[in-house]
């Protein structure tokens, strides 16, 4: 009844939305994006939003849709990536100074394969400096249900862009507890799979032996 409680809703309803035609991508689009406007200034969920480039892809998933094309569940749902995953022509900073304006010529795996899916790319989600804690070249990525406490890291901006409802899922990594914790701090649910089985390519690594990509949801 709001764009609060879209913004708030869960991944299943969401599609549904979408391949209903009940919204457009564009517009949930626009929901985040007014969203992240508003919260990140305070909150810091968020370093860097493709504005330009998430309403010309939803505008795309729209008309896929308009033909009858699903891609699949994600199909138009935006979402944000730890900025430890390289998206061609977009900043991937590692939450480090040194690389804050480090532009990928490639995209990372996992971008990839939610492009194919059809998710949206809202932007890149904030991450401790070089994958520890929550605090990075913009300041402290904070707790948006107790601002007076950070997120927890390195997947900061991630949950904490979940549990603001900046977006509707998002994608950390974790070595020893960087997707687990910032989700227990922030109230989200976060799930770190076997180690191997999702690919790393194009992620910052931390290390090699450890290392997993995981999905951050309501």
């Amino acid at each position: 009844t709001s764009e609060e409680d879209i913004a708030f809703a869960s991944l299943p309803d969401l599609a549904h939305w979408l391949r209903t035609r009940a919204i457009t991508s564009r517009r949930l689009t626009g929901i985040y994006i007014g969203r992240i406007k508003a919260c990140n200034t305070r909150l810091k969920p968020f370093a860097f939003v493709c504005e330009d480039g998430a309403l010309s892809q939803a505008d795309e998933m729209d008309a896929m849709l308009d033909r009858g094309e699903v891609c699949g569940p994600l199909h138009g749902v935006p979402y944000g990536v730890k900025d430890l995953f390289d998206t061609m022509g977009l900043p991937t900073g590692w939450g480090a100074e040194p690389y804050q304006h480090r532009v990928p010529e490639e995209d990372a795996g996992v971008v990839r394969l939610l492009r194919d899916a059809g998710a949206v790319l809202l932007g890149k989600t904030a991450v401790g400096a070089l994958a520890y804690n929550d605090v990075w070249y913009g300041g402290q990525t904070l707790n948006p249900w107790n601002p007076d406490e950070g997120a927890s890291g390195s997947s900061a901006g991630s949950a904490c862009a979940v549990a603001a409802g900046l977006c509707g899922f998002a994608i950390g990594t974790e070595t020893l507890g960087s997707i687990v914790s910032p989700s227990e701090r922030c109230g989200v649910a976060g799930l770190r799979p076997t180690f191997g089985r999702v690919s790393r390519a194009g992620c910052m690594t931390l290390a090699w032996t450890l290392d997993k990509v995981g999905p951050i949801a309501r």
